[in-house]
């Protein structure tokens, strides 16, 4: 193939090619096209763009996203010397990972799943891209594509299992010291007072912050894609291990201080200080590995390749003239015709389904007492805390000595804040006044011939504890996942029916060891399952 190098002048559409009476459309033209799909998918997708505006917004650890994407345009801006030289072209084959993320998206919507709906609008960007400039341009795009990714506000994942560790590596650590300590879930006891580990104190918004400036640093910094996996590596371990450092200091701090330091609002501005250091000596110990950059196209004007012979195929190398049939705009049309019509089909299929006829104003009754049980006063203030249930129902039993409650939630048609699968339906709260919860983990218990897979929990207090199961009812089957629970929601809800769903929570109280309370709850359950299942049904 013989190829000039020219500076073009720019074509009857704007952009840069060879100039003809057929010609398709030019850079400029088919950048045009790209554009106004993105406008539309914007505006067709704009609750699901607005829910990620809000979590940043009114939380610090995403309050990043704001600039994911004027960071991934100034990055796109400053490859575009880059990207002219390349003979764009249309490319259907983006049309099916398209409509599987508009369908992804659609089934995400009807089930509240809000990150896949996130991550589903957001990967449909690089998708269109593909779509009206090929896939050449998207590879050479990969990064600023790549990164628009962060935007999602996802990791709220990772708080628990950070807690447990940053527990983990305190205790250890003060243990090596020689200081005694008591240890008991996110809960520690020195001889100087009690420490609690809370979300705040798991690192995630530290390690979220890190990785972000990380992946920015690297792909800025290095050209090597080995230097580039190694320093993001570094950037996700190092505020783990970071954390857990902070987290020791500031208990030691507290312990020879006799707790006047370190036990307030100032141990959170130690712990940003501390990030902020640990982030400096990243940043500076990265730069010795730093790259050479490599030379760059000269960005004074658009130099285009411009084809002058055929490939070796014997077709044009630059698609620049018309198609086989002799209509020159027609591959364009159909593509972004193509491409609205899928963008807009996932809002219309959840319309219809939302449109369904669903349950009205159904009631929890109170479960028949059965097999030597009665109903009795409460014999706890303690309430698990879930979200705006469309009702609730929490009731009292005994059988001689034995107490054992149970609390029933109803989510009738589902919306995003009044849902039974909600990080935010929890047993205690976060920084609750009376009672916390030292230990949580998945449980199976036998009922005559059904297993049910549940949650048991340890619930506390001054003057009481308590031992909890509790699981949900989505679809008909019972769960004690939440991810578990989205998919049977959604075949429930692919499947024609509806979207109730029930969380169901079983709890005694005991004096020294949970053992005494899980003999109570077997006895009850095997008692009263049937009189529960008969009020958690919907006609």
């Amino acid at each position: 193939m013989t190829v000039a190098e020219t500076k073009a002048a720019p074509d009857t559409h704007g952009g840069y090619g060879v100039p003809g009476p057929a010609a398709a459309p030019g850079h400029g033209g088919i950048t045009r096209v790209l554009f106004a799909l993105i406008a539309l998918q914007v505006l067709v997708y704009f609750s699901t763009y607005l829910s990620m505006g809000q979590v940043w917004w009114r939380s610090e650890t995403f309050s990043h996203g704001f600039l994911i994407f004027p960071i991934a345009a100034w990055l796109i801006w400053r490859n575009r010397a880059e990207l002219v030289r390349l003979p764009l072209a249309p490319d259907p084959r983006a049309l099916a990972p398209l409509f599987a993320l508009v369908l992804g998206w659609a089934v995400a919507r009807s089930v509240d799943v809000l990150v896949v709906e996130q991550y589903a609008v957001v990967v449909m960007l690089p998708m269109l891209v593909w779509l009206c400039l090929g896939l050449r341009a998207v590879w050479a795009l990969a990064f600023p594509l790549a990164f628009i990714l962060l935007a999602v506000p996802v990791g709220e994942f990772l708080i628990y299992p950070m807690m447990e560790f940053t527990a983990a590596f305190t205790v250890n650590a003060v243990r090596l010291t020689g200081i005694p300590v008591y240890w008991d879930g996110m809960f520690f006891t020195l001889p100087s007072g009690t420490w609690n580990i809370v979300e705040g104190c798991s690192g995630v918004r530290y390690i979220i912050a890190s990785v972000t400036l990380g992946v920015l640093y690297a792909y800025l910094t290095y050209h090597s894609y080995w230097r580039r996996a190694a320093f993001i590596l570094a950037a996700c371990l190092v505020p783990v291990i970071a954390n857990g450092m902070r987290a020791f200091i500031i208990v030691m701090l507290g312990h020879f201080s006799g707790m006047k330091l370190a036990v307030g609002v100032d141990h959170l501005i130690y712990g940003w200080v501390w990030f902020g250091i640990v982030m400096f000596f990243l940043f500076w110990a990265g730069g010795f590995f730093r790259d050479d950059e490599p030379m760059r196209p000269d960005e004074s004007g658009p130099t285009v390749a411009t084809s002058v012979g055929p490939d070796s195929s014997g077709h044009p190398a630059h698609p620049v003239g018309p198609d086989s049939s002799g209509h020159p705009l027609r591959p364009w049309y159909s593509v972004a015709a193509s491409g609205l019509a899928l963008l807009v089909l996932g809002p219309l299929w959840v319309a219809w389904i939302d449109a369904r006829p669903h349950t009205e104003n159904f009631r929890i009754p109170e479960p028949a007492a059965a097999g030597g049980w009665s109903v009795t006063e409460s014999f706890t203030d303690w309430k698990p805390r879930y979200l705006n249930p469309a009702d609730e129902r929490q009731s009292s039993y005994s059988s001689g000595e034995q107490n054992v409650g149970v609390y029933l939630a109803y989510y009738g048609r589902q919306e995003q804040g009044a849902e039974l699968i909600n990080s935010q339906n929890v047993m205690v709260v976060q920084k609750h006044p009376v009672w916390h919860e030292p230990m949580q983990g998945p449980r199976e218990v036998q009922i005559g011939d059904t297993t049910i897979d549940l949650i048991e929990s340890r619930i506390e207090s001054s003057y009481q504890r308590l031992l909890v199961w509790h699981w949900m009812r989505v679809a008909g089957r019972d769960v004690n996942n939440e991810y578990v629970g989205k998919v049977y929601e959604a075949l429930g809800r692919l499947g024609g029916g509806g979207r109730d769903g029930f969380g169901i929570v079983i709890y005694a109280p005991y004096t020294e060891a949970p053992d005494e309370a899980q003999v109570q709850m077997q006895a009850f359950l095997e008692a009263m399952l049937p009189s529960i299942n008969e009020a958690i049904t919907v006609d």
